[in-house]
């Protein structure tokens, strides 16, 4: 049983639900916001997952994993649902039960599948971070794009796995990078470079309208205002994957440098010009040098789970974890991170302590004004008259 929200719980589910239908609801009109929306991009991105720029993720997983057409599938947090519904029209599932926290994403889902002809999918809305999902009813569990907005990742995970059939799959595409996007001073330097060497006019910011010069990292404040889901524990996702399930699968594909530059920018690069073709694949050719040689890690993976029978180990990789390139990466970029935020915690702490010592000594030289004013007045020549005045009068003062 799903214990009761409280009221700033109620509140951020709402924003997060509003939020993310203002985004679909604007999605015919501004289609191309994020670096995966564009067609450009996509291509660049399925070669790196699948090899080929023309096999979408979903499809690669289910055909090298050999997941056989039929059965039943659950999507958690489908938003629009153009995934499910592709999926929907490859016969890849019988049935799909698909979830979201939006009702304007799951109206809008519905329309496109009413539109595409496909009957198969039943929406429902849900909290992924209250999830009751019946026992082992799941022949494939799939989330794009959305286990980095929810909060209780534990729970929500051991439901995924509480429902998967002895043997299905769970099949993640998944931001992964820094929380809060709390992105490293080398990422927002490295971004800023990438924007110098291209033309102002593919760099026209769709809601700034002015040329794009940099990322601008916002305080995690910002996002607790904004969307309190957006990345909220993104960093820890593959680690809880590999606490619960076996991965048979994994392709990072990028994203640390691709992701920040060309956040509403994307739009500008035209698919049939071959000099903006060009200028995006560079930027890509880029990206995947500074990962390779471990200077980047990737922010964006593709996985493909199992279940482990009776809670049994995760299978080990070829070579222990502690060396594993992109772990480390990782690891450096969060202990980056935290060291960033640590001397900005610093810097302010020390900001307030200048702020309260100089107000002490503003009120050290208020003081001292006023008694020397007290002490001046005491040796002038009407102090004097009026001591002698009371004392005539033998009034108290």
């Amino acid at each position: 049983m799903t214990r009761p929200l409280h009221e700033e719980e109620v509140r951020a589910r709402q924003r997060t639900a509003d939020v993310w239908g203002d985004v679909e609801a604007r999605r015919d009109e501004t289609p191309v916001r994020g670096w995966l929306d564009s067609p450009i991009v996509k291509r660049i991105v399925q070669e790196r997952i699948t090899g080929s720029p023309d096999t979408d993720w979903l499809d690669w997983a289910v055909d090298t994993l050999g997941l056989a057409p039929g059965g039943r599938w659950l999507s958690l947090g489908c938003g629009g649902a153009e995934t499910e519904i592709r999926a929907a029209s490859h016969g890849r599932f019988a049935s799909m039960l698909a979830l979201d926290l939006s009702d304007v994403s799951l109206d809008a889902a519905r329309e496109r599948a009413t539109k595409a002809g496909v009957d198969s999918i039943e929406f429902r809305t849900a909290d992924l971070n209250q999830l009751e999902l019946p026992q082992g009813d799941f022949d494939v569990v799939l989330m794009c794009m959305a286990l980095h907005h929810v909060k209780n990742l534990e729970e929500t995970l051991d439901q995924v796995s509480r429902t998967l059939k002895p043997g299905g799959a769970f099949l993640v595409n998944e931001f992964v990078g820094p929380s809060q996007f709390q992105f490293t001073d080398r990422q927002l330097e490295m971004t800023r470079d990438l924007l110098a060497v291209l033309p102002p006019a593919l760099r026209t910011d769709l809601n700034m309208g002015d040329p794009k010069t940099q990322y601008v990292r916002q305080p995690i404040e910002h996002w607790y205002a904004a969307d309190p889901s957006e990345a909220i524990r993104s960093d820890e996702i593959v680690a809880e994957l590999e606490k619960r399930f076996e991965v048979v699968l994994r392709r990072d594909y990028g994203g640390a440098l691709l992701h920040l530059a060309l956040e509403f920018i994307a739009h500008n690069f035209d698919p049939d010009d071959e000099k903006d073709v060009a200028l995006l694949r560079m930027a890509a050719l880029l990206e995947s040098l500074l990962t390779r040689h471990e200077i980047l890690a990737s922010d964006f993976t593709v996985m493909a789970l199992r279940g482990r029978p009776d809670g049994a180990a995760p299978a080990r990789a070829s070579r222990p974890a502690l060396l594993d390139p992109a772990a480390l990466l990782r690891e450096r970029d969060r202990a980056l991170r935290l060291s960033e935020q640590a001397r900005a915690e610093q810097a302010r702490l020390e900001a307030q302590l200048a702020s309260v010592l100089e107000d002490r000594s503003a009120w050290r030289r208020r003081a001292e004004e006023l008694d020397a004013f007290v002490t001046n007045l005491q040796a002038s020549a009407g102090w004097r008259f009026l001591q002698t005045v009371r004392g005539l009068v033998g009034r108290k003062w």
